[in-house]
């Protein structure tokens, strides 16, 4: 699924000194993300995917080590499920236009350092020890997977006890947003009970009563006494009897004798109330108007900032500055929000019960993360949309599929990122540096040539399943090679750049012959296709002989079209009967084609247990041998 894509043009063999002409130079503008290299440390655990963060730490129990955390929207989890949470999703920018381009890019959001062992465990230890409200269940898993991620042991990051209580607090904070809930559908302000209290010989005002609900009833008190009463106000929710409702209704009864804070100051005031509860289960009479409900004033409710928490909305509703509609507005936001929360803590149970094991790190990945490097990812994906001044990922983004172009500061990163992906044989991506991207914002075809194409994908797409199926892959790896001789001869050698440009076209073609989509994957298609590409080679030799590297690249491509015609089938029925798994043509330098016979004579002289088909076969690989080796 990609847009309608300027990067198609650098097919295999396509020769661009100018773009075509329906495509103004200026169009290219791709969609660019800027990170490090630690981005690459971890994706070999989520199927080489960005994806959002929550999402990576349920699915694979993974948080990345780097990236925006504090100005990411991580403070408050929203009102969705983790899977289809949207906070979180990979944010990118545009190569030349908009607010985050390519100088914006790499002068900030590719600098991001790994946090270091003591200050992944030091953000899970100061966010744990604060007074959690819920809100932040974001931050806490991430910092939460990070820590069990750079630690040996879940008892290095946090205690059974405190392990224990975190997901007490938990549990009665979901139990408190049905309890929201019950307010203005169940429980009304009992303005009766106010008019008793303030009778002689009482000195007390309806300012007091509201000061004393203000004072008494706000977050953490009412947390305290559902953790003491162990109430199911969910049951509650779902079960509204009287009864229920008596028990609900308790949470909001205060002492006769307490300290508040009167006044606009804040004035503490010892008082001694007569009626201790002014909440009923009776809708008043009548209720006089109030602002309307803002999804703002829940979120504010949520993070319980001052001015907007629970205690302040009970004093409104008391004091009629809110009505029962308000309430019943906020309770469908907080039936949202409840499923969000425990969807979280759903999340955090896994990642306390998961085996330290799945954690761990690889020496790669350390080493990745240890020495960090900045990057950017390349996309034109359809699964990017924008997002007010940025764009977003709406889906996981695969590497090699959705992420086709990555780019890298310096020449040394550029191989090791083309280590890493072929290590991990990932389709095809193609690797630049900064400096080619800053010449493709005013040149198009400033870009290198790559090789990438529908036909090469088909192939390794047909081919990756089977036996043959890393032959395959080295055989891209080495068409890649010839093609960074192609880059390097393009303004050097022109008669180099042409014959192997000439090439690359033809055995794109070769592939688009072979490997479409309607023909299936037969020994006589690869025989074909094989065949075909090595009478491309013999053809241009006698320039690409006078160059040593170039030689030695398409050396090893006939050791490997050699190997798919004669070596595999032979060695497979050879191996197969020895339970033998040692494949000797994964080298670097096969044998050449002249030397297939005497490998083959050798074969001949262990078959005498071979099934009678398949000595037959052996018989045959030597006969086509011999061919191959008169070529």
């Amino acid at each position: 699924m990609r847009k309608n894509s300027t990067i198609g043009f650098l097919i295999f063999g396509a020769i661009m000194p100018n773009p075509i002409p329906e495509v103004p130079l200026s169009d290219y503008d791709p969609f660019i993300h800027g990170t490090t290299s630690a981005a690459l440390a971890l994706m070999s655990k989520t199927n080489f995917q960005l994806m959002p963060i929550m999402k990576m730490i349920d699915d694979f129990q993974v948080a990345p080590m780097g990236g925006e955390l504090t100005r990411g929207g991580y403070e408050f989890i929203g009102f969705e499920l983790v899977q289809k949470e949207k906070i979180g999703a990979i944010s990118f920018g545009n190569l030349k236009t908009g607010e985050y381009n390519l100088k914006e890019v790499t002068g900030g959001y590719t600098q991001f350092v790994p946090p270091t062992k003591t200050a992944v465990l030091n953000n899970f230890r100061n966010l744990l020890n604060r007074p959690i409200v819920g809100a932040e269940l974001n931050l806490l898993l991430i910092y939460f997977t990070r820590a069990r991620q750079m630690h040996q042991s879940l008892d290095q990051i946090i205690t059974k006890n405190e392990l224990n209580s975190l997901k007490q607090r938990l549990q009665a904070i979901t139990q408190f947003y049905y309890f929201v809930q019950l307010l203005g559908t169940y429980i009304f302000p009992d303005f009766e009970a106010i008019e008793k209290a303030i009778l002689p010989p009482s000195s007390l005002t309806k300012r007091d009563i509201t000061d004393a609900v203000y004072s008494f009833l706000n977050f953490e008190g009412l947390i305290q006494k559902i953790i003491d009463s162990r109430m199911d106000i969910k049951s509650i929710l779902l079960n509204p009897t009287a009864d229920n409702l008596e028990n609900a209704l308790g949470l909001l009864q205060l002492p006769d004798k307490l300290t508040i804070k009167s006044g606009v100051c804040g004035d503490i005031k010892d008082i001694e109330l007569p009626v201790t509860q002014f909440f009923s289960l009776a809708r008043p009479s009548a209720s006089k108007k109030s602002p309307a409900f803002k999804r703002s004033h829940f979120v504010y409710l949520a993070q319980n900032k001052s001015g907007d928490g629970i205690n302040n909305v009970l004093e409104n509703f008391l004091s009629q500055k809110l009505n029962a509609d308000f309430f019943v507005n906020m309770a469908k936001d907080a039936q949202s929000y409840v499923s969000a929360l425990e969807d979280r803590i759903r999340v955090l149970n896994k990642l306390a019960d998961t085996p330290q094991a799945q954690f761990e790190l690889t020496v790669n990945q350390k080493t990745l993360l240890d020495s960090t490097y900045p990057i950017i990812f390349v996309s034109e994906s359809d699964l990017i949309k924008p997002h007010c001044k940025e764009y977003r990922s709406t889906a996981p983004l695969k590497l090699g599929e959705d992420i086709r172009m990555i780019a890298t500061d310096n020449r040394e990163h550029r191989e090791q990122i083309r280590t890493y992906l072929r290590q991990h044989q990932l389709n095809p991506v193609q690797v630049v540096l900064f400096s080619d991207l800053e010449k493709v914002i005013s040149d198009r075809s400033a870009l290198p040539l790559s090789i990438d194409s529908q036909p090469l994908r088909a192939m390794l797409a047909k081919t990756k399943a089977g036996k043959h199926g890393p032959l395959f892959y080295n055989l891209y790896a080495l068409l890649d090679d010839l093609n960074e001789k192609r880059n390097k001869f393009r303004y050097k050698n022109s008669q180099v750049f042409a014959t192997i440009d000439r090439l690359l076209s033809e055995m794109d073609t070769a592939m688009a012959e072979a490997f479409s989509r309607d023909k299936p994957l037969t020994k006589n298609t690869i025989h074909t296709f094989c065949t075909k590409g090595k009478s491309l080679i013999e053809r241009e030799k006698p320039v690409l002989e006078q160059h040593r590297g170039c030689m030695g690249i398409v050396d090893t491509v006939l050791t490997i079209f050699t190997s798919l015609i004669v070596f595999y089938p032979a060695v497979y029925l050879y191996q197969k009967n020895n339970n033998i798994t040692y494949n000797f043509f994964n080298t670097d330098s096969g044998t050449k084609a002249k030397d297939t016979m005497a490998e083959l004579d050798r074969l001949m002289g262990a078959a005498d247990d071979f099934p009678d088909g398949e000595h037959a076969t052996l018989s045959e690989m030597t006969i086509i041998c011999s061919y191959a080796n008169a070529d």
